[in-house]
């Protein structure tokens, strides 16, 4: 029983197999970036778009607290504070309550400042970009 030697690569399919390693590094090294800056942007546009709905919620929460406290402004501002529990650097001084009478609307905006981490979005977009929620309730009181 004789075994079947196969035949030896020939010279030329080896240059064929290294310039297509070759290539295919220089076409990552074309393609990395844009991957790159794409993935940190979707990065930065979810944590984004985590913030609005974290101040939405604290907004709602302010607004519900104001409708039952009318001109209670530092309890209005401590709830929005509770509701974030730090996550999130919120601007109080945006937060509100105003003295209204029972039947009409209070509207309470909540605003943090928002630093996206993809440096190419910063210099497009600003290195601070603020994020508001705002929230109406009617009083109660």
């Amino acid at each position: 029983m004789t075994m079947a030697r196969r035949p030896l690569p020939h010279y030329s399919s080896l240059i064929t197999r290294h310039s297509q390693r070759g290539q295919a590094a220089v076409e990552l090294a074309f393609a990395l970036p844009v991957l790159c800056f794409v993935v940190f942007g979707v990065l930065d546009l979810g944590r984004a778009f985590s913030y609005h709905v974290m101040l939405a919620n604290a907004a709602r929460e302010a607004a519900r607290y104001c409708a039952l406290h009318p001109g209670d402004t530092a309890g209005t501002r401590a709830r929005a504070l509770a509701e974030l529990d730090g996550k999130v650097p919120v601007n109080t001084a945006s937060t509100t309550c105003g003295a209204v009478g029972a039947g009409n609307p209070v509207t309470v905006t909540v605003s943090a400042v928002f630093s996206p981490v993809t440096p190419l979005i910063s210099s497009f977009a600003g290195s601070a970009l603020t994020i508001t929620a705002p929230a109406t309730m009617v009083a109660f009181r």
